[in-house]
């Protein structure tokens, strides 16, 4: 199924930064001299310059920061885990119900199901969408949704009149198709659909998070205040909102630091089994590569190709378990400055034409920032073939143009850092 771009949740993410509820300022008295009129023959004296804020009102504003912070903790410490994930189900629930009832104004609350819902989140967290729903004709299940909800208000679909004929054809078979979706299975496609895009945001936004953290309940909470207009009780309050923000944070903090350990003790032994293999090359940084196909092709040079250079490959991705988190089936384009450090060097390396298979220790990949697909402190394991290198376009900064949905399933992935084009370890 192909990712489509996630509304960030910016109900939850927003109230992660632990200051972010507390006044920045507070308004101080500016003093001023009156205006004076100089009587004859008295030269005007200069405007006083305005005198600085006193710093005891700072020092107090810094005192009532600091107190509404420290009182957010002691809240905070009181809000047991699955108050916590209740909290995170309301915000998204709520973002998703804002979506749905802006987007498909047939929609309705109770045109979620449990089951179905869960099920794509959790299929969305872990990157591996249902065989029998992705094999489904996408284009002809949204559209029957579509359909479906605007014949409920009381709409009905433009059609289109500047196709060429071959996209003429294309989209008569599209409706004809979505004409023989019944209602519960196009019902039951956008419960999944939806549902799995939720799961991919909030693993690429809450790495920690699990699919058994996730609410129903808390889900239906939030769409339900969607679309009745009012905003979930506890997100019109930040004194009441920071502290569940705070501890959802410390929660999946402490969760990946445990997660991490493991990790990286795995990731050690591995790599120290793997680099005593027969072809298997260890470079200086510490990555590790096994060329599976000579090529006499090009490589890389800086002078030639510069340092935006892009690059188009095939990869498939997986971890030292053998799990796969993603597979390209035909090839995708990238600078080759803009993903991790480990997968740039290798890329570098690698001759037009070749196929490697690379070993990127976490400190070369994403980290203990890895997302929740992939893990902290995971060892990456790509079989990558190169099919060209490019003279780079665009700036040092941003070496190609991508789209939001091309760069969310990089980073996914642990292809980019937190800056596309810097290609440093990712600081999400």
């Amino acid at each position: 199924m192909k990712k489509t771009h996630m509304t960030t949740l910016a109900l939850a993410v927003s109230a992660l930064s632990p200051l972010a509820f507390a006044n920045s300022e507070s308004p101080t008295d500016q003093p001023g001299g009156p205006d004076a009129t100089p009587t004859s023959g008295e030269t005007p004296a200069p405007a006083p310059a305005p005198a600085p804020a006193p710093a005891s009102a700072a020092a107090a504003a810094e005192d009532d920061e600091e107190a509404l912070f420290k009182a957010a903790e002691e809240a905070a410490a009181k809000i047991t885990q699955d108050q916590a994930f209740e909290f995170l189900s309301v915000a998204v629930g709520y973002q998703l119900g804002r979506d749905m009832a802006t987007g498909l104004p047939g929609s309705k609350a109770e045109d979620l199901n449990e089951q179905t819902l869960l099920q794509g989140v959790a299929d969305g967290l872990s990157n591996r969408p249902d065989p029998e729903i992705a094999n489904l004709d996408v284009t002809s299940y949204l559209y029957a949704v579509q359909k479906l909800m605007a014949k409920r208000a009381g709409e009905e679909l433009p059609v289109p009149t500047d196709l060429s004929p071959e996209e003429q054809k294309s989209y008569n078979e599209v409706v004809a198709a979505a004409d023989k979706i019944s209602e519960a299975d196009a019902l039951k496609f956008f419960n999944y659909f939806m549902g799995y895009q939720l799961g991919q945001g909030i693993g690429a936004d809450f790495a920690g998070v699990a699919a058994g953290d996730i609410r129903f309940s808390g889900i239906s909470q939030g769409v339900q205040s969607a679309y009745s207009g009012k905003v979930p009780e506890l997100f019109n309050s930040p004194e009441k909102l920071a502290p569940y923000a705070i501890a959802l944070d410390k929660i999946l903090c402490d969760r990946l630091m445990a997660q991490g350990e493991v990790n990286l003790k795995k990731g050690l032994d591995f790599l120290a089994e793997n680099g005593k293999k027969e072809g298997v090359v260890t470079t200086p940084s510490g990555l590790q590569y096994k060329v599976l196909t000579v090529s006499t092709g090009e490589k890389y040079d800086e002078k030639k190709h510069g340092a935006n250079a892009e690059c188009s490959v095939t990869y498939e991705g997986r971890l030292i378990d053998g799990t796969v988190f993603d597979a390209t089936e035909v090839p995708v384009s990238f600078p080759i400055n803009g993903v991790v450090p480990g997968f740039s060097e290798a890329l570098k390396m690698m001759p037009v034409g070749s196929e490697w298979e690379i070993y990127i220790p976490a400190e070369l990949g994403y980290g203990v920032q890895g997302p929740s697909i992939i893990g902290s402190n995971s060892v990456l394991i790509f079989k990558v073939k190169l099919h060209s290198l490019k003279t780079g376009r665009g700036t040092a900064g941003n070496p190609i143009e991508l789209t939001p949905e091309l760069e969310a399933q990089l980073r996914q992935q642990g292809l980019i850092g937190s800056e596309v084009g810097t290609g440093t370890q990712p600081a999400e």
